[in-house]
């Protein structure tokens, strides 16, 4: 007898959550959604490569006075002859874009020193302001400081790594 008053306890249990489960659906079911407060607000998730495809790189061209003295195996990515103002030392870069979408680009340069500084290894990475559009060429300029007193020929500056991201479609 005890076990099946325990038995039905626990059927009737069962049937009122059963019950009770289906009737807090339909309540849920004819509440009204509340919108997220960041709904449709493009800013919530910042997104980085959207951010910077937003805009156009500037199109500057090449440096001016530039004798090359780098290319990536793409030819996409130029370096330039290193220059020296106020202790830093500066390559200046160039980026065409010879796809047919526009990208992001960002460029790690390297410049080793040679003679009495020999085997020193300094990165440093640039990227470019904006979204370079196909066939377009635009320039900017990788900085390096404290190595501003060992001579320009005594540089030697390599490309490193280039990372070019396709902008999504609009």
């Amino acid at each position: 007898m005890i076990g099946t008053a325990v038995a039905a306890a626990f059927v009737g249990a069962a049937v009122y959550g059963t019950v009770a489960f289906a009737h807090s659906i339909n309540d849920d079911l004819r509440r009204p959604v509340a919108a997220s407060p960041h709904a449709g607000d493009a800013t919530a998730v910042r997104d980085p490569l959207r951010d910077a495809c937003a805009t156009d790189a500037p199109r500057n061209g090449l440096p001016a006075n530039g004798v090359v003295v780098a290319t990536d195996a793409t030819k996409e990515v130029n370096l330039y002859q290193l220059r020296r103002k106020d202790h830093v030392v500066t390559v200046p870069v160039s980026v065409t874009n010879t796809g047919d979408t526009r990208a992001i680009y960002t460029v790690t340069v390297r410049v080793t020193l040679t003679g009495d500084y020999e085997g020193v290894d300094v990165d440093n990475a640039v990227a470019i302001d904006g979204a370079v559009n196909p066939h377009i060429t635009t320039s900017s300029e990788v900085s390096f400081q404290g190595i501003g007193s060992a001579p320009l020929t005594g540089m030697d500056v390599s490309i490193l790594d280039v990372r070019k991201q396709r902008c999504p479609a609009a």
